[in-house]
């Protein structure tokens, strides 16, 4: 008994769950025939959609006195499934007291699972059989729906609906739809009492100037306004600038191009940032030119500059290189030939003097001959010339190389050549001898540089100089 008890009364809490939890249906009315004569029937139709998740059944009916309602077919005995829509036929006669003119009839939709009531009035208009059609004056009226701000990247929607206010029916109608930014004219009927609606779809220019404007729209009736409305709307601004890089690499050259164009409907203050390097700076020029900064460490180059819509703006940065490559080019070879003509042999000439109270009359001198290659020299041979104030002095010191050949000339003065069959990679050979000055040196005394020649590797004979000696500003 108590399992029968507790199964009721979860079949009782499921049911007002759901009906606690159900939509509201979707009433949508049209209108068939609404401007009668009191002998006439005007007619409605209504479409229900269920929008609750279970079977819903409704009842139609009005409490109105001066007005007979019947539905077709009897709403009741349709039953509605879940999200299906049903349509019904409003059937309304006028009772013998109702007059003539507009009328509402009061319609109530009760739904027999929730108990819901939904209730509106209907529109009928009672035309007097004995007026002469037409003496009603044209009395036509019009509201505009459209969104307060608008993208115009966007199409703008305009909902006009139009409404006759008297029985009379109104043939060419002219609705005209005006704006700064676009317009439109069409021609249309009003039946009396009617109501039509109309949609219209505007293409804007994606380029339209940001700001608040004015929409008005009319009805003319034989070339006459009788209906106006004016709405406000506002174009939005919005902000597109395509930024493209196009890049150019040639040889120790690189010319970057950075490409902006403003495809909103608005100016933009747009700024450019490139990384860059306290060295790279020495070699990029720019055009226009950049602001060089350094935030966080880091250099860049900023441009900062405004574009108008449809206005369009290049940077161009080139790095070149060509410059310094082209010096240090020029520095490789300039050494390549340097240490292709320059003399295989180093040959440096010295002298010590041994000065007295009344001048110097000793001198020793020193020639250092020196293989700075890697390669083998052979027959050197290392001249020399002792002015004719001199005189050369003998050696017989052990281990000093005398000269191989002595030559005196009247004119210029001792000539001496010590020979060296050959000198190793990188070897040394010092050649020293003294000469004995016939007077006293005191103005100074100039030596003039020694001469070597020798044989290369290939066999070639080549000759190289040492420096010259000045006496003079050699005193102690």
């Amino acid at each position: 008994m108590k399992q029968h008890r507790f199964l009721l009364f979860a079949i009782v809490f499921l049911l007002v769950f759901q009906m606690a939890h159900a939509a509201d249906p979707q009433l949508k009315f049209s209108q068939v025939n609404t401007s009668i004569f009191k002998s006439e029937q005007a007619i409605y139709e209504v479409t229900i959609t269920n929008e609750a998740n279970f079977i819903e059944r409704f009842q139609i009916y009005s409490h109105s006195a001066r007005f007979v309602v019947q539905v077709e077919p009897k709403a009741e005995t349709v039953p509605i499934d879940p999200y299906a829509s049903k349509v019904f036929r409003i059937l309304v006669t006028p009772k013998e007291v109702v007059g003539v003119g507009p009328y509402g009839v009061p319609i109530k939709i009760e739904s027999l699972v929730t108990k819901s009531i939904f209730e509106t009035s209907l529109p009928i208009n009672i035309k007097d059989t004995n007026a002469t059609p037409g003496l009603y004056p044209p009395n036509p009226v019009i509201s505009v729906i459209i969104p307060t701000k608008i993208d115009p990247r966007d199409s703008m929607r305009v909902d006009v609906q139009l409404k006759n206010r008297n029985p009379r029916d109104l043939k060419d109608v002219t609705v005209t739809i005006e704006s700064p930014l676009f317009a439109k004219t069409y021609t249309t009927t009003l039946g009396g009492m009617e109501e039509k609606g109309n949609e219209l779809i505007f293409d804007l220019s994606h380029l339209e100037i940001p700001g608040k404007y004015k929409l008005t729209a009319k009805v003319i009736f034989e070339g006459k306004s009788y209906a106006e409305e004016v709405k406000n709307f506002e174009i939005l601004r919005y902000y597109a600038v395509d930024n493209t890089t196009r890049v150019q690499k040639e040889l120790f050259k690189t010319t970057t191009t950075y490409d902006f164009v403003n495809n909103g409907n608005a100016k933009e203050e747009i700024e450019k940032r490139v990384g860059t390097t306290f060295f790279r700076n020495f070699f990029i020029t720019e055009d226009p030119a950049a602001t060089k900064m350094r935030e966080g460490g880091k250099a860049e180059l900023v441009w900062t500059f405004s574009l108008q819509p449809t206005e369009t703006m290049s940077i161009v940065t080139v790095e070149n290189y060509r410059i310094p490559v082209f010096v240090i080019a020029v520095i490789i070879v300039l050494i390549i030939i340097y240490f292709l003509v320059r003399s295989p042999i180093v040959c440096n000439k010295d002298v010590h003097l041994t000065p007295t109270k009344e001048g110097v009359s000793d001198i020793k001198v020193k020639i250092l001959v020196k293989n700075r290659t890697s390669l083998r020299l052979s027959n050197i041979r290392v001249i020399d010339r002792i002015p004719g104030i001199a005189e050369l002095v003998h050696s017989e010191k052990v281990g000093t190389l005398n000269p191989t050949k002595v030559i005196r000339d009247s004119k210029r003065g001792i000539i001496v050549r010590f020979d060296l069959h050959q000198l190793d990679p990188f070897e040394e050979r010092i050649i020293t001898y003294n000469i004995k000055s016939k007077l006293k040196i005191i103005g100074g005394l100039s030596l003039d540089p020694a001469k070597v020649k020798f044989e290369t590797s290939k066999g070639i004979e080549r000759k190289t100089y040492s420096n010259a000696i000045d006496i003079k500003t050699r005193r102690e």
